[in-house]
Order: C-alpha cells, then structure tokens, then sequence
C-alpha cells in the first residue's frame, strides 16, 4: 500500500493566486486533494508548535499542525528556514525538496 498524499488547506493560501499560474497547482489539488481548514483545535497545536520552536511562522506552523490532524507522518517541504524545525517538533518527518 502506498502513502496517501494531502494538501493542508493553509498551504493553498500560499501558493495560489488566481491566476494562469494558478494551473500547475490545481493540476495536483485535483490528484491529491485537501485536508480541511484551519478550526480552534489546529489553531491551538499550531500555537503550541510555534512555542515549542520559538518561531513566528503561524502559516507553517498551521501547515504543520494541520498535516497532524490529518494523520501526516512527514511533510514534503521547500523551506529550510522553518519547516525542520516545526516538524521536528510535532514528531514529523521532514523532506526538503529543493
């Protein structure tokens, strides 16, 4: 059985734009799908991350915890600044992608 993949709602926030550039991503929204949106609960683990980490990434943090709620066990990530951190945190792999 292979690993599912998902998007964290937040994630599409900062990707998209509405705009032609926009088709790539939607390609893989389509393929993979969503998680759902940020509700108190992920809010609060993500404010306990961003405690935990001394970091003030609340979008990567809400990424993080909302890929826990989901049941992620690694995130695939392009930002070396704060995502090993916070995963490291939340007991998650992180890949960076480069």
């Amino acid at each position: 059985m292979g690993d599912e993949l998902i998007i964290p709602a937040v994630a599409l926030a900062e990707v998209t734009r509405d705009g032609p550039s926009d088709t790539g991503v939607n390609r893989v929204v389509n393929a993979v799908g969503m998680t759902p949106g940020v509700d108190a609960s992920v809010a609060r683990r993500a404010g306990r991350l961003l405690a935990a980490t001394g970091l003030s990434a609340t979008l990567d943090a809400l990424v993080v915890a909302s890929s826990l709620v989901a049941g992620a066990t690694a995130i695939m990530h392009h930002d070396a600044s704060d995502l090993p951190s916070l995963c490291a945190a939340a007991g998650l792999t992180g890949w960076l992608i480069k």
